[in-house]
């Protein structure tokens, strides 16, 4: 049977009640305090880490196998995995593709945060996991969740591989993203593409691989020659010169601002939420 997440019996608690991670983290998120988070174990501090996490199947499973994955056990899992990592209990709300935990701040946590994406990728071997972290006041949680999950959408739309990212690593893209007329004007350079969905997609893949003709190649299952075409196509239409000179970077802003100005809140990356959903 799948493992259920985590409730850590309170002696404090009212008829012996048991509290949940994630009812600890929605009393936080709330601006409210946990009286009983301390006799559960977990450190109370004026300051936290905030972090949003998206859950992806690993593509190279099988894929009965991908299939096969429970929810309810990676999620169980997972906060296995985030307890022992910071050697306490973590208040989280967790969903099948994702959700919000709260770290105290502690002289360790930052370092534990850094260590943490390699050591859930060896826990978690049949899931992706991509983490943006925020710190933040325990009075400015609620804020500080909201803009997590925000940074968390941004680095799923820009393809971003799964790893712990910081404000730090999304800062340009971030401000390229607010709405404006300079945005308006990057994101119209990408006009001339719009009849050909294909070298969107080549774009999209190839800025995300860092411009490595292969890798893009095989992640399109395709020739790493049509690759070279379809990259001279673009700078053809746009008006700008070819990749590898000065102008990558005008196309690389380009599209971060089309992504937004073009945005389709349907896809999964935009339901990036606080409450796991």
């Amino acid at each position: 049977m799948p493992n259920k997440p985590p409730e850590i019996a309170c002696a404090s608690c009212p008829g012996g009640a048991s509290l949940s991670m994630s009812q600890i983290a929605r009393t936080l998120l709330s601006g409210g305090v946990c009286a009983q988070s301390r006799a559960l174990g977990i450190p109370t501090e004026s300051v936290y880490f905030v972090l949003a996490l998206a859950l992806n199947d690993r593509t190279s499973m099988p894929r009965r196998a991908r299939s096969a994955v429970d929810p309810t056990d990676r999620i169980a899992r997972l906060q296995t995995s985030l307890d022992a990592h910071f050697e306490h209990p973590v208040p989280t709300i967790i969903g099948a593709r994702g959700g919000t935990v709260l770290i105290p701040a502690q002289a360790d946590t930052d370092q534990r945060i850094t260590t943490l994406a390699p050591a859930l990728g060896f826990s978690m071997t049949d899931t992706l996991i991509t983490i943006t972290a925020i710190e933040a006041s325990s009075e400015d949680l609620p804020h500080a969740a909201g803009f997590a999950h925000e940074l968390l959408e941004l680095a799923l739309r820009l393809g971003k591989p799964p790893r712990l990212y910081r404000f730090g690593d999304l800062a340009l893209e971030y401000q390229l993203t607010r709405p404006g007329p300079a945005r308006r004007h990057l994101a119209n350079m990408l006009e001339p593409l719009h009849p050909f969905p294909d070298l969107i997609q080549t774009l999209r893949v190839h800025l995300g691989n860092g411009l490595n003709r292969r890798d893009t190649a095989r992640s399109l299952h395709i020739h790493a020659n049509t690759i070279d075409y379809r990259m001279k196509r673009i700078c053809q239409l746009t008006g700008l010169d070819e990749i590898g000179t000065p102008d990558i970077w005008r196309l690389y802003t380009a599209y971060v601002a089309h992504l937004y100005e073009h945005r389709d809140d349907s896809t999964p990356a935009a339901r990036s939420t606080v409450s796991g959903a």
